[in-house]
């Protein structure tokens, strides 16, 4: 009987220090309430190293006064182990916050022209976060004159969310957690409040405190990005965070067998109010017109290769379909419509016709993220799989393709002449 009370109190101490050791790794995500096992894993992990801390204490005390047998602190060797696992072992461990970040001028970094970065504009300044700079420090929090700009990279899902944050956000609160279903999970210590690193939202789709509004974020190589934004600065990288990755990466962490197999598919995310998703290869250059659920959309890929969208309702309650334009007459120009003939230039706005003044709602787009990710974290995302009748096509076109058509029908028409003759 007297065995017993030290194997119930070395089991309590291996069952809290396990549970804070392991309960937040991502692999959990892949049942049904493993995100739930993570986020409860983070909120009691201080309680539960109290107990096994406690525990551990008392086996030791135990023995030490002569009460217990010395072999009874071998029984403590696991929860030695586990606490080294919890504070030295994960994904997570190697990944920090930058609560205070400083920037670089294009000439003082050493970031190569095909690097990959994560580019945004805020306040009309243009800034640049190098891939292998974020793979270690994935959060970062900058102060502006009025407000703070909080950007976040899950770089297993190749998706970067930024915005904007009142002062009441504290930096030095945020805390990563794990990496579930290849999505960054922080934690705001101060409120006891987790954020999903691909939403940019908590896990139940609300606003964390703190933040406003979204900013839109570009991902692209530092030579396209610095030719059109000279004037960038760049982030200054942590001590000893400089290498990394500096190009995409394919997800790494464990998925629910339903999205898995998806799991290397890119795919663009346009944030409409209904957030939906459409296959890198099916945007190009040529606009496509779609209906997406009720709301009409114009989905193309810029010059620059950037997949833009746009709400494709235009003076109210006109809904054109855009063409491409043959020889316009401003170099800004690339799409018209047959409603007004007005001249569109790539940021939805109208420069010239009966439109002119006119601008498109545009949608916040991420080009190449994971599909899989997309279907965990948004489960209730739209595809949009555009047919040959969406794609817009200039007047110059149409006109050639009924000249080869009539061609066409005149070489077979010969060739069956040709047939009955020698008949």
């Amino acid at each position: 009987m007297k065995s017993l009370i030290p194997i119930l109190i070395l089991t309590t101490a291996a069952a809290a220090a396990a549970v804070a050791a392991v309960g937040s790794q991502p692999n959990w995500a892949v049942y049904s309430h493993g995100l739930d096992l993570i986020m409860l894993s983070r909120r009691v992990q201080w309680p539960l190293i109290a107990v096994a801390v406690m525990a551990s204490a008392l086996v030791a005390a135990l023995v030490a006064a002569g009460r217990w047998r010395v072999y009874w602190l071998i029984g403590l060797t696991p929860v030695v182990a586990l606490f080294a696992h919890r504070f030295t072992g994960g994904p997570a461990r190697s990944m920090c916050v930058d609560a205070n970040a400083s920037f670089l001028s294009p000439d003082q970094t050493d970031v190569a022209g095909d690097e990959y970065i994560v580019g945004l504009i805020a306040d009309g300044q243009s800034y640049a976060y190098p891939y292998r700079y974020l793979f270690h420090s994935p959060v970062v929090v900058q102060a502006m004159p009025q407000r703070r700009v909080v950007l976040i990279w899950s770089a297993d899902a190749n998706r970067a969310v930024a915005t904007t944050a009142d002062w009441s956000l504290s930096p030095r609160d945020l805390e990563i957690v794990s990496t579930p279903a290849d999505s960054l999970l922080l934690y705001n210590n101060e409120i006891g409040q987790f954020i999903v690193g691909v939403t940019g939202l908590t896990p139940s789709g609300a606003r964390p405190s703190g933040f406003d509004q979204m900013i839109p974020t570009v991902k692209t190589t530092w030579k396209n990005w610095l030719t059109a934004h000279p004037r960038t600065l760049v982030l200054h990288p942590l001590q000893g965070c400089t290498t990394g990755p500096t190009s995409p990466i394919v997800p790494r962490f464990a998925l629910p067998r339903s999205i898995a197999a998806a799991s290397v598919q890119q795919v663009a995310l346009i944030q409409s109010p209904h957030p939906a998703f459409i296959a890198d290869g099916d945007v190009t250059a040529a606009p496509l017109n779609l209906m997406v659920g009720v709301d009409p959309m114009l989905i193309f890929r810029d010059n620059g290769g950037t997949v833009r969208a746009f709400m494709r309702v235009a003076n109210g309650d006109l809904t054109p379909r855009f063409i491409p334009v043959s020889t316009p007459r401003n170099t800004r120009v690339i799409f018209t419509e047959h409603d007004s003939n007005s001249q569109w230039t790539d940021d939805g706005r109208a420069i010239a016709g009966q439109l002119k003044g006119e601008k498109l709602q545009p949608f916040d787009v991420d080009d190449g993220v994971y599909l899989s990710v997309l279907r965990y974290w948004y489960p209730q995302i739209q595809s949009i799989v555009p047919t040959p009748a969406d794609v817009g096509v200039s007047d110059a076109a149409i006109v050639a393709g009924k000249k080869s058509a009539a061609r066409h029908r005149r070489h077979s028409h010969h060739h069956a002449s040709l047939f009955t003759a020698a008949s």
